[in-house]
């Protein structure tokens, strides 16, 4: 039997680190007056990575990606899209500590609670080390369990916390105003150990098997999550449903049932810029991550049909999340929510 509670369903989509949000104002109801409504909707909140917000829009770059599910969640009178908003922070942990908290980056001190760093004191998010404090209670998720009285699944990734990011990431912090020596013309500059991507030609799996499986074997177990709670008369609470995706994070890999769909013919590969126009940072970031060519690479990774083909994997990505977020939109439908 389907509860009436459960007729009405939000679908919240997030690219990080592009993000709309709406934080309520702190009250004794923190959800006031959102929750007081007997009707207070089933959310499903999902996020993917890396994803530049204007590939979701109609109409990009004559339509090269096919997004029936994200257009339709998109389109009246049902939906909206916001193509005009600023995300709090550039990079992923700071980003979603801000979404998850609604307080600014600069309003999230903190203390380190683990590793080399345990004990040290922070006065905000201010890199992909930083984050909410482990033993933070006011999350979105956490205020919604508590007061709003949503039965809440977390699946995926996640990335809100202090401390989750690798040593190159607080090496990258610590020594950002660093003038450490480096010669562009022979190297390129200084990169990370990893910093491979900008010379990778991305991978393109034969078949139909995923190249981000671990994705789609999270997205069935919170769906069975979704069909299991629809299925219980017993409980009339509504639920917040949230997946975080790994793609389409980089490194670039697709299967060739998702790269048949992109049409190369109407990919247009931009310019590069040259690196006396570049912002500073920009210049360091391109150089942490390998995207500055010495001079004996420049013709390989600067070849125009190389760049084409990745950025062809990098829309077939986008339309698999497409496809994920399909599955969510069939699962909610059968299941009686909508």
């Amino acid at each position: 039997m389907v509860r009436s509670i459960s007729r009405l369903l939000a679908v919240v989509l997030c690219f990080q680190a592009d993000i709309f949000c709406v934080v309520p104002k702190v009250s004794s109801d923190p959800l006031d007056p959102f929750i007081s409504s007997e009707r207070r909707p089933n959310i499903v909140f999902l996020i993917c990575e890396s994803t530049d917000g204007r590939t979701w829009q109609e109409g990009y770059q004559n339509s090269v990606i096919p997004l029936p599910n994200i257009h339709k969640l998109a389109s009246p009178p049902g939906g909206a899209a916001f193509h005009r908003h600023y995300a709090n922070a550039p990079v992923c942990c700071p980003s979603r500590a801000t979404l998850w908290s609604g307080h600014h980056a600069h309003r999230i001190p903190h203390s380190h609670g683990r590793g080399e760093c345990a004990g040290m004191s922070v006065n905000g998010a201010w890199n992909n080390y930083e984050g909410l404090p482990r033993n933070y209670t006011n999350r979105i998720d956490q205020v919604l369990s508590r007061s709003g009285g949503y039965d809440v699944y977390m699946s995926g990734k996640q990335d809100f916390s202090e401390g989750g990011h690798t040593l190159n990431v607080r090496m990258g912090s610590w020594t950002k105003q660093v003038r450490f020596p480096y010669d562009m013309s022979k190297t390129g500059g200084w990169r990370y150990d990893y910093a491979e991507v900008c010379r990778s030609n991305g991978t393109v799996l034969q078949g139909n098997r995923s190249a981000h499986q671990e994705d789609w074997n999270v997205l069935d177990n919170t769906l069975d999550w979704i069909r299991t709670k629809a299925a219980n008369s017993s409980d009339n609470r509504p639920f917040f449903v949230y997946q975080g995706m790994n793609i389409v994070h980089p490194p670039y890999r697709t299967n060739k049932h998702y790269y048949d769909k992109i049409d190369p013919s109407k990919i247009d590969v931009p310019e590069w810029h040259d690196i006396k126009d570049m912002h500073p940072c920009d210049l360091q970031s391109s150089m942490l991550k390998g995207c500055i060519p010495s001079d004996d690479e420049r013709d390989v990774v600067e070849q125009y049909y190389r760049r084409r083909n990745v950025r062809r994997i990098y829309y077939a990505m986008i339309a698999e999340f497409d496809a994920m977020v399909g599955r969510y939109m069939d699962a909610v439908k059968e299941a009686g929510l909508l």
